[in-house]
């Protein structure tokens, strides 16, 4: 990575799965059943999990918020095409971060944020392949 260290990168990811957990915690069901159930996830107080996960993203310097977002799409798995090879791992690295260097500090934490659900599994993938590909 050119600016989120790998150690940062694990922080983010651990308070990224502790807020999951946190939230299956309160919620053991998964889904949303009814129309009350979004009203009621839309007035609930953010928990101390989820607090520390948007601090943390909204933290990070643009550049290591270009990092993270990069980060996140390689270990979803885009551009790599089932190839999780070193070459590829890094071809895609270097492929997101240009196509996200030009936008905004919100725009990079609006992404990281707008995946809450599964960024846990995306940034622990992303990091595992990353720390691979540039040993």
């Amino acid at each position: 990575m050119k600016s989120l260290s790998f150690e940062k990168a694990l922080k983010l990811t651990d308070l990224a799965e502790k807020k999951n957990a946190e939230y299956r915690q309160r919620h053991p069901g998964g889904g949303i059943i009814e129309a009350t159930d979004l009203r009621a996830l839309i007035f609930e107080p953010e928990s101390p999990e989820a607090i520390a996960f948007r601090e943390a993203v909204t933290s990070l310097s643009k550049d290591e918020a270009i990092d993270a977002v990069a980060l996140m799409y390689v270990g979803r798995g885009d551009y790599l095409d089932g190839d999780h090879g070193a070459d590829a791992v890094r071809k895609a690295f270097e492929l997101h971060h240009d196509s996200f260097a030009k936008d905004s500090h919100d725009q990079l934490t609006g992404v990281l944020m707008s995946k809450t659900a599964v960024i846990h599994n995306y940034l622990r993938a992303g990091s595992d392949r990353l720390r691979i590909a540039y040993q």
